[in-house]
């Protein structure tokens, strides 16, 4: 029973690690492979309300989007642009980069300025460490294409779909394995074959992998829209 237990831990422990941390850098953070942080920073401190960093992007783009500053503010990761006062909108992505400067998501920001020289402040992912800016629009001129290719691709979310949704239905068997050692006793076979215990592991298997489908997609839809609804939004 004991060797049961350990063996179901284990698998469960190895299951979270690998949907977790494990197959979100191979099968999504390869979308961003080909992007590095490149900009500058220029100096950091640390305040009452936390630690700062200030950048220096692009300088292609410093005429309009002169410097940007990254804080931790309770525990939160904010974002705000300092800009030609000059500007009434703006259109960027994020590229969010974390610690080991592996790209792990890119963010869309439309805005229409409201505090001269400074967007609004941009709360960033919790792993966020360096940050690039893609200029897009500012004011009429056009930059960058309407879509960044830095975007995880649809080809690769549904790979990473596919693969999280395999794993949990082999999670859900060793599972059934497991249980049914620790359950059945001398009718460990019967118990596992049971017309009852099958289609019960068959339901389980097509809710989770549903559960997976609906949760992944809902996140990448978050994901890439995320920014698009900010206040001063033009709606185009």
């Amino acid at each position: 029973m004991a060797g049961w237990i350990v063996i179901l831990a284990v698998s469960a422990i190895l299951y979270v690690l690998l949907m977790v941390l494990v197959m979100p850098r191979v099968f999504l953070a390869s979308g961003f492979s080909d992007m590095r942080p490149k900009e500058e920073c220029l100096k950091s401190y640390v305040d009452s309300d936390g630690r700062s960093s200030v950048f220096a992007p692009d300088p292609a783009i410093r005429k309009y989007i002169k410097q940007y500053v990254l804080s931790e503010r309770n525990g939160r990761k904010v974002m705000v642009c300092k800009i030609d006062p000059a500007l009434s909108y703006l259109e960027f992505d994020v590229a969010v980069f974390d610690g080991s400067g592996v790209a792990v998501t890119v963010l869309r920001v439309r805005e229409i300025i409201e505090n001269r020289g400074f967007t609004s402040a941009l709360e960033l992912p919790e792993e966020t460490v360096y940050a690039s800016i893609i200029l897009l629009r500012a004011d009429g001129r056009k930059f960058a294409e309407e879509k960044s290719a830095a975007r995880v691709s649809r080809g690769r979310i549904a790979l990473y779909t596919l693969a999280s949704s395999i794993l949990t239905v082999l999670e859900i068997l060793c599972i059934k394995f497991c249980l049914s050692n620790m359950l059945g006793g001398l009718f460990v076979e019967s118990f596992m074959t049971s017309p009852v215990v099958v289609l019960m592991t068959a339901v389980l298997c097509v809710v989770a992998v549903a559960i997976n489908v609906a949760c992944t997609v809902a996140y990448f839809v978050y994901i890439n829209g995320k920014g698009a609804a900010r206040p001063g939004d033009d709606k185009r």
